[in-house]
């Protein structure tokens, strides 16, 4: 790594016997540089440049670092901006200009420097605001306001409204300021079904594309505080857990009598662990995971995960983190490890470096104590899908993310109002020429737009068969509205008018549990 080599290390390994003393300069910038140390002068790009900074030594102890997290963070920038002074001390290479590139060029929580400071270094800035008003990145909804008539709506900071809801036996023994999983999921289930209903709109409405026309499913994250939280929300939803099976097999190699593929994590002498599938709870016709790589729908990544899987698989947790973040790299992309995942819980492992463009809703379950870290997250959902110019406007179409319970104090315009339709993205065609018929010109219709027609009908609800839900106004929101968010425009106030994202007359569509039959049927 970029960090000093030790005194006693030969080839990689370390030997008691072997003390070469302080590695040189020239000697450092020639393990990491190879052949390019002796290239003269190089140029240094950083990207995720808010990573590399000089951390400034608190005055007092009150300054010092509050969080692990932040003293990794300070760490890492620490050993790089060293790493690239080494390498411009050395005699025959230095270093003639470094270039950062980061989209939260601002001092992190641990630097010693003020939160949030910007670098004083910044020569060119190209914003999230300006980028947001550019039409280059989607643009975020936020809560504003609910039926429940609050100040401010509870999807809004919603880590922070849990947490003043929760009594004593909702909190883990022996640490009052930490809630149980279970308490966590039952207080926020509302915001996640809300949430989660939207996603399941835009998902059914890709269905209806024909197949010649792109269609990238949707994506639903969820960042938790922790990762006992983050299990119990897969569970939930994914309906997967692991298992201790007893004597289930007297060959424990034979398969299982019904032909179950599961996979089997760990063997012993008469006992062995499965990943046992049950029945998600949030709407598991779409998020439930089933046997098999197809079946996966609902992905869970966080560190403990990995070392689960370490010791579990018997892998090393360098190929299998690895695993994760390709399936995690190629969320929704056809023919690759990620084609059918629709919802990933993580607890801080996507706050940065992670290029999907399909992530439409963002639920926060966790305290975003900086700007920094809420951009960092709210970032992962503002890639575009699509780039092509609207030949009618000369203007890229709107795309949107909605997210709950990250207070993102970026501030709101004019949006839509509310007696018009949000306009949805226009169907998109892949239109591509065999190799060998390169050289012919193929002519495409233009197509205004597609009717469809029910000849009967053939839906019906048995409303009996439903289970009740009882709804109470003052504590769930029967309604959430959101809106557009970029600048306050200069010399006044933000213009805002509320986008619904309840069913008609504020009536909260919660979808209820399906029958069985239903259930266990394959969308």
């Amino acid at each position: 790594g970029f960090g000093e080599e030790s005194p006693h290390a030969e080839g990689g390994k370390s030997y008691a016997v072997v003390n070469k003393g302080p590695e040189s300069n020239e000697a450092y910038a020639k393990r990491i540089l190879g052949d390019l140390a002796g290239s003269g002068p190089i140029m240094v790009f950083n990207d995720e440049g808010h990573h590399a900074y000089r951390p400034k030594p608190p005055a007092t102890s009150e300054e010092e670092t509050r969080a692990k997290e932040a003293k990794d963070d300070n760490r890492e920038a620490t050993i790089w901006v060293q790493g690239l002074d080494r390498i411009n001390a050395a005699s025959g290479v230095g270093i003639r200009r470094c270039i950062d590139l980061s989209a939260t060029p601002f001092y992190i929580a641990g630097s010693g420097h003020p939160e949030g400071a910007p670098f004083p270094w910044i020569v060119s800035d190209f914003g999230l605001v300006d980028a947001i008003e550019s039409g280059i990145v989607k643009i975020p909804r936020l809560p504003v306001s609910d039926a429940t008539g609050r100040p401010e709506p509870k999807y809004f900071r919603l880590w922070a409204w849990i947490n003043e809801q929760l009594k004593a036996g909702d909190r883990l023994p022996g640490n009052a300021k930490k809630p149980k999983p279970e308490a966590v999921w039952r207080e926020a289930e509302g915001a996640l079904r809300t949430l989660a209903s939207q996603w399941v709109e835009q998902f059914d409405a890709m269905q209806t594309l024909s197949p010649n026309q792109v269609r990238i499913p949707p994506v639903l994250i969820i960042v938790c505080d922790n990762t006992d939280i983050a299990e119990i929300f897969y569970r939930f939803i994914a309906g997967e857990e692991i298992v201790l099976a007893v004597d289930l097999l007297d060959d424990p190699d034979e398969d299982d009598e019904a032909g179950d593929e599961t996979p089997k994590l760990a063997k012993g002498k008469g006992a062995k662990t499965k990943i046992s599938f049950g029945h998600g709870r949030l709407f598991p016709e779409y998020f439930e995971n089933r046997p098999g790589l197809g079946g996966r729908r609902t992905l869970r990544i966080d560190s403990k995960l990995l070392a689960e899987a370490e010791s579990e698989a018997g892998g090393s947790k360098q190929k299998t983190a690895e695993e994760l973040r390709r399936i995690v790299a190629t969320v929704g992309r056809p023919g690759e490890p990620g084609e059918h995942i629709r919802c990933v819980v993580s607890v801080g492992m996507l706050t940065e470096g992670w290029d999907a463009n399909n992530v439409t809703h963002i639920l926060g379950l966790r305290a975003f104590g900086s700007q920094l870290l809420s951009e960092q997250v709210v970032g992962r959902g503002l890639r575009r899908m699509d780039y092509t110019v609207d030949p009618e406007t000369g203007l890229l179409s709107e795309e949107y993310v909605d997210v709950y319970g990250i207070p993102f104090s970026v501030i709101p315009f004019r949006g839509n109002p509310v007696d018009r339709p949000l306009p949805q993205p226009r169907p998109k065609q892949h239109v591509r020429a065999l190799p060998e018929r390169t050289g012919y010109e193929i002519r495409f219709p233009v197509v205004e737009g597609y009717a469809f027609a029910l000849k009967r009908n053939i839906v019906r609800a048995d409303i009996r068969a439903m289970d009740m839900l009882e709804i109470e106004p003052e504590r769930e929101p029967t309604a959430v509205f959101v809106k557009r968010g970029v600048q306050r425009r200069p010399g006044g106030g933000a213009r805002t008018r509320p986008f619904r994202t309840s069913g008609p007359g504020g009536v909260l569509r919660l979808h209820p549990p399906q029958p069985d039959s239903l259930r266990d049927r394959a969308p």
